[in-house]
């Protein structure tokens, strides 16, 4: 689990390509019959290894990755993993590193719960199984937890941690979730040596508040001349600095992550789903079509990556198309519909194209949305 050779090799090429603009992701989408299953801290190889280990159980698994939000630090990657739209809810940087509401809250603990809630996702505490019909988070914090109090020892827990999720993963599924999606906040780094402690005074920084062992936040105007900077992802206006490679600015356990490195920054997302019959691998259905505005969310099944989604006026007519077409990622796309194409309230149809062009599922729906 030594992260010295990756980070070595890989990291410094990954904060010279922050510095132009660190693409941190916020936000993500969960459709009807998705549980979303948050793991703190599961880190790239760890999710690797999970999606393995559910594989061999016969269990269909997508693995794909993102970049998460930076700082890599719970209060701020958290939130920008959530299946919300932080966008329209208005969600900026808060104090410290915590992501905050429309309200300044903290985004973390009973607020962001709260959060989740109105937003019709339920809350399932780790021994809860929820209703399938709908949408629900749970999360699981172990592997952090142990990495922060035992460093080098969290590698003896590891295959335990793994086996966990991946047993909630199988619950959830025989409990008849269609989908269970498997995201992080961050990973971590787990050097198999003392790492370097650099310095960076304290003058140049917000304070001991904002300053962790991988990560501080500099005071507004500030600079260091060596170390990457990286501006926060809830926040442009304000500035994080990372140590170079595995390096520190405090000592502490080996344990460590908040900084800017491939093993910190670069997180999984996992889709996993009861493997589909050769019939329904042949088959394509839209299960929802979501307008905000001009704009359409939809949701189909199975996940296929060898078809696209169009837009119509007439379902059997590709001349009347006014959005797409787009191919879906994970069972989902987002399309846009230009007012002059389709006004609100025009009636349209969603189409599945399969890769001859030949439509092969359809459903029929209102441009904006029903009123």
């Amino acid at each position: 689990m030594a992260a010295t050779g990756t980070a070595h090799g890989v990291a410094p090429a990954f904060p010279a390509a922050a510095r132009s603009g660190y693409p941190g992701e916020v936000g993500r989408t969960a459709a009807p019959g998705t549980c979303v299953v948050f793991v703190d801290a599961l880190r790239y190889d760890l999710a690797v290894d999970l999606g393995h280990r559910l594989e061999t159980t016969s269990l269909a698994v997508a693995t794909d990755f993102r970049i998460g939000a930076f700082p890599s630090l719970t209060p701020t990657g958290q939130p920008a993993v959530a299946p919300l739209d932080p966008h329209a809810l208005g969600w900026t940087g808060g104090p410290d590193f915590c992501a905050a509401d429309s309200a300044g809250r903290p985004l973390k603990g009973t607020v962001l719960r709260q959060a989740l809630k109105t937003a019709g996702i339920d809350y399932l505490e780790w021994s809860e199984l929820g209703d399938p019909a709908g949408r629900a988070w749970t999360q699981m914090s172990s592997i952090d937890s142990l990495g922060h109090s035992q460093g080098r020892g969290l590698v003896d827990s590891l295959d335990g941690q793994v086996d966990t999720v991946a047993s909630r993963i199988r619950a959830l599924l025989a409990h008849g979730w269609k989908r269970i999606l498997v995201v992080t906040d961050h990973g971590f780094l787990l050097p198999a040596g003392n790492p370097l402690k650099v310095d960076l005074p304290l003058a140049l920084t917000e304070g001991e508040n904002t300053r962790k062992p991988r990560v501080a936040r500099l005071r507004p105007g500030n600079t260091h001349p060596t170390y990457p900077a990286t501006p926060w992802t809830w926040d442009p206006s304000v500035t994080f600095v990372s140590p170079p490679g595995v390096a520190v600015f405090a000592g502490g356990v080996p344990y460590e992550h908040g900084g800017l490195s491939p093993q910190e920054c670069v997180i999984p997302v996992l889709t996993v789903t009861l493997p589909l019959s050769p019939l329904e691998l042949t088959l394509a259905k839209v299960t929802e079509v979501k307008w905000t505005n001009q704009r359409c969310r939809i949701d189909m099944i199975p996940s296929r990556d060898d078809v696209s989604i169009e837009v119509r006026l007439r379902p059997g007519d590709a001349t009347s198309s006014v959005g797409g077409p787009k191919a879906p990622r994970d069972g989902e796309v987002k399309i846009l519909v230009d007012e002059s194409d389709a006004a609100p309230g025009t009636t349209a149809h969603v189409v599945v194209l399969d890769s001859t062009g030949a439509v092969i599922a359809q459903k029929e729906t209102i441009v904006g949305g029903p009123k």
